[in-house]
């Protein structure tokens, strides 16, 4: 969506010649063409930016979710740092920063709370293994 006409040097060259009222330097069309793809340009910045925010609450919501549950199972001050750090703004922490603290508080979710999905297969021996709860794990 961004014309050949918006790059720096052409925007550099028009603030200059507007900054000093060399009006008749100015091409008007140019300008006309230049602002109507900047326009173009903020409105999909904006549009990047709500859809970056809604993102990061998300990784939010599902790491401060994950740190409650490892935290209900096991006292950690590195999670309970994290659980206060993200109940904060978090405009300060960069997208890449969030999908690494949600693989790291993943993986000890992953640790605390195993599944397991034995009910897939049959039973290792049925006539053997009836009575054996685990093989129902869920």
């Amino acid at each position: 969506m961004v014309t050949d006409k918006l790059n720096k040097e052409t925007i550099d060259l028009l603030y200059q010649n507007l900054s000093v009222e060399a009006v008749e330097k100015i091409d008007f069309d140019e300008l006309i063409e230049i602002l109507g793809a900047v326009r173009t340009n903020v409105n999909m910045e904006q549009k990047t930016v709500k859809e970056l925010e809604y993102l990061k609450e998300e990784y939010r919501n599902r790491i401060i979710g994950m740190v409650k549950a490892n935290l209900a199972c096991r006292q950690n001050e590195r999670d309970a740092d994290l659980a206060v750090k993200l109940s904060d703004d978090i405009s300060g922490i960069s997208a890449e920063e969030l999908v690494g603290m949600y693989g790291r508080v993943a993986a000890r979710f992953r640790t605390n709370f195993p599944a397991s999905f034995r009910y897939l297969t049959m039973p290792s021996s049925p006539a053997l293994n009836r009575k054996k709860w685990n093989e129902f794990k869920i």
